[in-house]
């Protein structure tokens, strides 16, 4: 099954220009469809679909489950953003949020089920929209589920939450893989700002720190943690001494292993130059979820957040703020963005979620209707973010903290499988590549 809708860009005006929405999933049946929304933003449904729909890597039920997906507006198959960074571009991009969203998904409901409710499910952003869904309509949910995404109201110590938790789960991932620890303190130790690779004179090319980051999206799915650890132990090559095959205090860069991995994991991806994706994901981030970049001003802050809890975060080794404390912030990039923002704050405001929005959207729900899901391992949304949203709406939903998972349990964990299809499930447990 699959199609598109015609909607107006702007939901206000809908006689205005509009945009296409593309929808797809498996054959309907007797059973209530359930509608994936897809974390990012700014990232198209495929990858979600290919790991909920693959036996091999997802829990079993979910490969014949009647699940619809939906390309979030600007992504995939559905139209694209706005391009340009006048500020007609970023208003119209304001229209790309997740109350949009959540309007596009209204129009594919009508249109394969008519009047019919069905269950709502999301993870990251994807669940974002799953709470602003229950806040605009509930009425169109059977039941809902948020898997790692929460309500807060202070955006620095969301950040600062989540540069602990991967502090956090470093030291978890360090007692399976101890010579690890020894190899990142390498690659601190000699990623100076000036070392690049491939090539100081070439572009693209990536310096200091930031020829690691890329492992920590890796970090977030702990079935990828091999993965990790099979490219670190190939980047930094021990010293052997007396004979031993690994040295515990001595190291290498290995250059060509280094550029292998840029080449096959950085580099190889496939830039959309029809669809810059860069303010979207700025007006989106700030706009629809208050959320901010992690450079260095912010990064500054979330130093002196996490000194006060009596950390030392300049000891972490891999963190999403390493790279911005190891450069000197671009004033003029960041005084440019920040003027944009500005502009358009006074122009727009913002559309962030409160909790009286989401409370009085889940009060119609009724009782067992809206779960929310953390893992423990999780390094972007943690476990301590949750806290705010469980004392504001604890009585209203149904909450489930998974130890051994993390941003990945939405596909890998059975209880929520089990909540989601309402139905007895088996779990499968493979290794998910990269």
């Amino acid at each position: 099954m699959h199609g598109f809708v015609d909607v107006p860009e702007n939901p206000a005006e809908p006689k205005g220009p509009s945009v296409h929405i593309f929808y797809y999933g498996q054959r309907l049946d007797e059973r209530t469809p359930i509608v994936f929304f897809n974390g990012g933003p700014t990232s198209d449904s495929h990858g979600s679909y290919r790991i909920l729909t693959d036996q091999r890597y997802s829990v079993a039920a979910w490969a014949t489950a009647p699940l619809i997906f939906i390309d979030q507006r600007g992504n995939g198959c559905s139209s694209k953003y706005p391009q340009g960074d006048s500020d007609e571009v970023l208003t119209r991009l304001k229209f790309y949020d997740s109350s949009a969203i959540v309007g596009d998904a209204e129009v594919v409901r009508k249109q394969i089920l008519g009047d019919k409710p069905w269950k709502v499910f999301g993870q990251s952003y994807g669940a974002w929209i799953v709470h602003r869904y229950a806040a605009l309509a509930p009425n169109s949910i059977v039941s809902a589920f948020a898997h790692s995404e929460v309500l807060t109201n202070d955006s620095i110590s969301r950040l600062t939450d989540r540069i602990f938790a991967q502090n956090r789960v470093l030291k978890e991932y360090f007692k399976q893989y101890p010579d690890d620890q020894r190899r990142l303190e390498i690659l601190h130790e000699q990623l100076t700002a000036n070392v690049c690779y491939p090539n100081p004179a070439a572009n693209p090319r990536r310096c200091g720190l930031a020829n690691i980051d890329s492992l920590l999206s890796r970090f977030a799915f702990i079935p990828r943690w091999p993965w990790v650890h099979d490219w670190l132990k190939a980047i930094v090559v021990f010293n052997p001494t007396n004979g031993a095959s690994e040295a515990p205090r001595a190291g290498q860069i290995d250059t060509k292993v280094i550029n292998d991995f840029l080449k096959k994991v950085v580099f190889s991806k496939t830039a959309d130059p029809q669809n810059d994706k860069y303010w979207a994901t700025q007006i989106i981030n700030h706009y629809d979820r208050d959320v901010t970049n992690f450079d260095r001003p912010t990064c500054e802050k979330i130093y002196f957040a996490l000194s006060l809890r009596r950390e030392a975060p300049e000891t972490y080794l891999l963190h999403e703020c390493m790279v911005a404390m190891q450069y000197t912030a671009d004033k003029k990039r960041l005084q440019d963005r920040d003027e944009r923002l500005a502009r358009f704050d006074a122009k727009n405001g913002n559309n962030h979620l409160t909790f009286g929005d989401v409370g009085a959207g889940l009060g119609k729900l009724g009782k067992n209707a809206f779960f929310l899901y953390s893992g423990q391992l999780d390094i972007y949304v943690p476990v301590e973010s949750f806290q705010t949203e469980l004392q504001q709406l604890g009585r209203l939903l149904t909450y489930r903290a998974f130890t051994a998972s993390g941003h990945d349990g939405f596909y890998s964990e059975t209880q929520v499988a089990r909540e989601v299809l309402g139905a007895p499930v088996l779990s499968a447990k493979k290794i998910l590549k990269p």
